[in-house]
């Protein structure tokens, strides 16, 4: 292939396979061209050098995050789209730097270093394509009849230090800015989110966390400090965090994204998010903003000028934009692993018998609840899972009776709160709320007439003194053995004739655990399998596990995945998944409730086959 352009989409969907019946279309777009990396320090080597974007290219097809891309195209920007941001004169200077005499590019060496630029002929091609294809990424996610959502455009030169009549900082037009203007006119969207080229303007929403050290660091001055918010009607529009100094890490950015980045963001309510995404400082950058504006977000490729550092965190960015998970951060106190991002410290404040963690009030609601439609607690005589999980595993009142069971594990539903203090994280308790997904398949399943064993899967929290390995990896162990347990002591104390297992999101691998621990005592009783997964692992029978396991999990299971699940973006989903149904919802609860006419269908069905024990056929009368 051609180094001096980028795969088409032909090209790439060329030497791909035919895709499946569950493939869907790539929702994220990527914008690259090695075309702009003929823009070079014809003198020296240089921090904004090309190998910046070959790098973080390498890695990401090196990791395969391409593959689940849409190559999105580069064209060059037009002078009625920069003039919305920059002056005919900057546009003339830029124009003219391609017909440069070798002569006048020496001499003009030092008055360009002095605005930290350098220039050749090819410049005025690369700053054009860098502008250009940032456009076009924020026009395939603006646009209502596209299928991309997010877009990554890794260009350069980047553009975030370039003013609206002054190319400088390595930057030659404001890609971003020039984006946004576009986006404006020829879109729906008009709210969208440097800062003077929107110094006025209401609609637009910038926010800039930076290194400032009390206006000493570049750019220098007071222009990026707090108390620069905009003017007219831009006024409080231009949200500046300063850092003091170097070395702000994770802690500070989550802090700033939590506190004030977020609650600003929701308040302001953007129809497109687009993130400068400068590398200077940090290896990767938090993407809590994917939330906002309906989860259309375009990241342009801005700063940093440390190779490596540079494309480890493009890299993390692609990776999140085509939904993997993140990886987990390490505890965020450099003495005390104590100190972690997803402990909730308030209640160091009280004493610990004046406090009680939300769960905990939700499941005795939840207890009740279900207690007074007729479902009974289950008690759990080993006193370690009473503590854990004690409240939480409901059954109907006569399920002994049942020839038919239907064993439902899960967490809680979701949570929506809205904070009354950002500063403080006090929940506005009037408009907090639970979806509580279960209760439609609960009350399906009693109102079929099918026993039911209900377990929700989210053990009391420990104390930290209590705490001896992560609390992620104790979770998973006890989740484990509270259903092997019901299993054992509850389910085959029943005797049931047909059972049908039922997992959503971390539930699923925790059942599938279950089936691989109870296999051959569950054989002659169990009918069916049916997992319903959002973004979280998938689970699924190996070629380690026995030949007569993978072979009935392939015809009994009902597995239910999201359109954005990775397994499906891969075109990766293999007969060990089991009978996966695709849906397009992407919302775990959503997920589940549009399924559930598909999983009732199945349980149906599948309690209606014949019994199997052994070599004897059991048809029911």
């Amino acid at each position: 292939m051609d180094q001096d352009d980028h795969p088409s989409q032909n090209e790439m969907d060329a030497a791909s396979p035919s895709p499946p019946a569950y493939y869907y279309p790539p929702t994220t777009g990527v914008v690259y061209s090695t075309k702009v990396n003929d823009h070079f320090n014809l003198f020296e080597d240089h921090y904004e050098c090309p190998d910046r974007i070959l790098r973080t290219w390498t890695l990401i097809t090196q990791d395969g995050v391409d593959k689940r891309m849409k190559m999105l195209p580069i064209r060059p920007v037009h002078k009625k789209e920069a003039m919305l941001v920059h002056s005919e004169e900057q546009w003339n200077t830029i124009q003219e730097m391609e017909n440069l005499s070798e002569e006048q590019l020496t001499n003009s060496r030092v008055y360009y270093e002095s605005l930290s630029l350098y220039v050749n002929n090819a410049t005025t091609k690369a700053a054009l394509l860098s502008c250009g294809g940032v456009i076009e990424a924020c026009l395939a996610v603006a646009n209502d009849e596209s299928e991309i959502r997010k877009a990554f455009a890794i260009v350069r030169p980047p553009g975030h230090h370039s003013e609206p009549s002054q190319a400088m900082g390595f930057c030659f037009f404001n890609n971003v800015a020039v984006a946004c203007r576009v986006v404006q006119q020829e879109t729906r969207v008009k709210r969208n989110g440097t800062q003077k080229a929107f110094e006025d303007d209401g609609d637009i929403l910038y926010i800039s966390l930076h290194r400032y050290d009390g206006g000493q660091f570049y750019p220098g001055g007071t222009y990026g400090g707090m108390h620069s918010c905009g003017e007219g009607d831009g006024l409080g529009y231009s949200v500046n965090i300063p850092w003091p100094q170097a070395g702000m890490g994770d802690a500070e950015y989550i802090h700033a994204f939590q506190s004030i980045v977020l609650p600003i963001a929701m308040e302001f309510g953007p129809q497109l998010v687009i993130i400068s995404a400068g590398f200077d400082a940090a290896e990767g950058d938090p993407l809590g903003l994917q939330s906002l504006a309906g989860g259309r977000l375009v990241v342009a490729l801005e700063g940093g000028y440390n190779v490596e550092s540079v494309a480890q965190s493009a890299l993390a960015v692609a990776k999140i934009l085509v939904m993997e998970s993140p990886p987990e951060l390490p505890p965020l106190h450099r003495y005390w692993k104590s100190v972690s991002p997803q402990a909730c410290t308030p209640r160091a404040e009280f004493r610990e018998d004046d406090t009680v963690s939300i769960p905990e009030i939700l499941k005795i609601y939840r207890q009740n609840y279900l207690s007074d439609r007729g479902m009974m607690q289950v008690p759990l005589l080993d006193g370690d899972m009473q503590d854990r999980f004690g409240a939480q595993v409901m059954c109907t009142a006569n399920v002994l009776e049942k020839d038919t069971l239907v064993f439902f594990m899960h967490e809680f539903g979701n949570i929506q709160a809205e904070l009354e203090s950002a500063a403080n994280c006090s929940l506005d308790v009037e408009r907090s709320y639970l979806i509580d997904f279960s209760r439609d398949i609960m009350s399906w399943v009693t109102n079929q007439g099918y026993g039911l064993l209900d377990v929700n899967l989210y053990p009391r929290p420990l104390s930290l003194d209590d705490v001896v390995m992560k609390p992620a990896k104790l979770n998973s162990l006890l989740t484990k053995e509270i259903v092997v347990y019901l299993w054992d002591n509850f389910v085959q104390l029943a005797a049931p004739r047909k059972i049908i297992l039922i997992g959503h999101g971390a539930g699923c691998l925790t059942m599938i655990g279950l089936l691989k621990q109870r296999w051959t005592p569950a054989l002659s009783s169990l009918k069916g399998i049916v997992q319903v997964v959002s973004r979280s692992t998938l689970p699924s029978i190996s070629s380690d596990d026995r030949e007569e396991l993978q072979e009935w999990y392939g015809r009994h299971s009902f597995v239910v995945v999201s359109a954005n699940h990775p397994v499906v973006l891969d075109g990766k989903v293999k007969k060990r998944h089991g009978r996966v149904k695709v849906m397009q919802e992407t919302k775990p609860i959503q997920l589940i409730m549009k399924a559930l006419p598909e999983i009732q269908k199945f349980v149906k069905k599948s309690f209606s086959e014949p019994t199997t024990n052994g070599d004897v056929i059991m048809v029911d009368d």
